[in-house]
């Protein structure tokens, strides 16, 4: 029955995803990624080649969408794919159904998660990337099982040929990791083994290489060789949150600041304040049950959410480069969520044991006909 639910919900959000999937050029980047996807070419720096090429494979699927939609089947599936994680993660720490699809539904729903499940932008498949990396980090440190380190370590470098703002959470997954660095560093063996699967990761960056030497429309950087490969994954002539060496302009620390203000109102906004509450629950519970888990779940919401905002605003200096600063919001809002499983635990177990004490004390009671004897 639980079962049944589970499967009814995701279908439910699956519908409704398909149902609301962009038929058209939503804006920022999107008509660069799809034209490139569908004309087998080679997107901004630094290629996207994993996106590019899935977006390239769906855009010739047999059915009635148009091409945006097709290849903003990567988003949805993406987004469906990191809830199922989201939902394994829960249960994991709950063990309720209830509480885990509650935390799950929160996500979906949210406003910046739904957003860019419903375009072909590249933030969907980086929330699932980092949903898979800290669920597989998680179940490595509590259970040593090596096969989960091979699975981290190949979703890890998989990871690096989407988007770079993953690099943000490394710190954080390293921290959990690195509790059984026995079982990684121990055997030669095991290392070289897994050096081959981080390497099996990087495949996608060949798209690149053969996609560029056909010359297509869309071939940023040109990147047919290895040295214009790397040249492109470092943005070297793109950049991005780096100065530009012939147009520096800074932020003055003041609206850096400002920013990062707004980055919490957004944060209220997109979950609202009894969310927000529970997720600071959890981060109570985990400060009593695991110290380990808190640290690598609070730093990489803190590096992927309040820093970053702070770093890259240095070089904002108008509104329409502010609007750029707002996609990256999205990364560390499904990071601070993975504290809310915890934080509704923690609720559960208070009214659990509230509720106990109340029925075991009334138990206590005398019968109302003793009054009468």
């Amino acid at each position: 029955s639980m079962l049944k639910v589970v499967i009814l919900f995701f279908f439910f959000t699956a519908f409704l995803y398909l149902r609301n999937l962009t038929r058209d050029i939503y804006s920022g980047d999107l008509g660069d990624l799809v034209t490139a996807a569908y004309v087998g070419g080679v997107p901004h720096p630094p290629g996207y080649p994993l996106f590019t090429f899935l977006g390239f494979l769906l855009s010739r699927l047999p059915i009635p969408l148009p091409v945006v939609s097709k290849v903003g089947l990567i988003s949805v599936f993406s987004s469906l794919l990191g809830l199922f994680i989201f939902y394994k993660l829960s249960y994991r720490v709950s063990r309720n159904f209830l509480i885990s699809l509650l935390s799950t539904s929160i996500l979906a729903f949210s406003y910046m998660f739904w957003l860019h499940t419903e375009i072909p932008e590249v933030f969907a498949l980086n929330n699932f990337f980092a949903l898979i990396l800290f669920y597989l980090a998680v179940v490595f440190y509590q259970e040593k099982r090596v096969k989960y380190l091979y699975l981290f370590v190949f979703f890890a470098s998989l990871s690096l040929t989407h988007h770079q703002t993953i690099l943000f959470i490394f710190p954080s997954l390293f921290i959990l990791i690195i509790k059984h660095f026995r079982i990684i560093f121990f055997s030669k063996k095991r290392l070289v083994s897994l050096l081959l699967v981080g390497i099996l990761g990087f495949l996608p960056y060949i798209y690149i290489l053969i996609a560029a030497s056909s010359n297509p429309v869309i071939n940023w950087g040109n990147a047919s060789t290895l040295n214009k490969l790397i040249h492109m994954i470092l943005r070297n002539d793109y950049g991005g949150f780096t100065p530009n060496p012939l147009n520096v302009s800074y932020a003055d620390i003041l609206t850096e600041l400002i920013f990062v203000k707004d980055y919490f109102s957004n944060l209220i906004f997109t979950f609202t304040l009894p969310v927000i509450l529970f997720c600071v629950l959890g981060i109570i519970k985990l400060f009593v049950k695991d110290k380990r888990i808190l640290f690598s779940f609070l730093s990489a919401f803190l590096l992927s959410g309040p820093f970053f905002v702070f770093y890259g605003t240095r070089f904002v200096t108008n509104k329409s480069e502010f609007g750029v600063i707002e996609r990256f919001y999205v990364l560390s809002s499904v990071v601070f969520l993975l504290f809310l499983p915890y934080g509704l635990f923690l609720t559960k177990r208070f009214f659990d044991a509230i509720f106990a004490r109340f029925f075991s004390k009334s138990t206590l009671l005398p019968a109302p006909y003793t009054y009468c004897v």
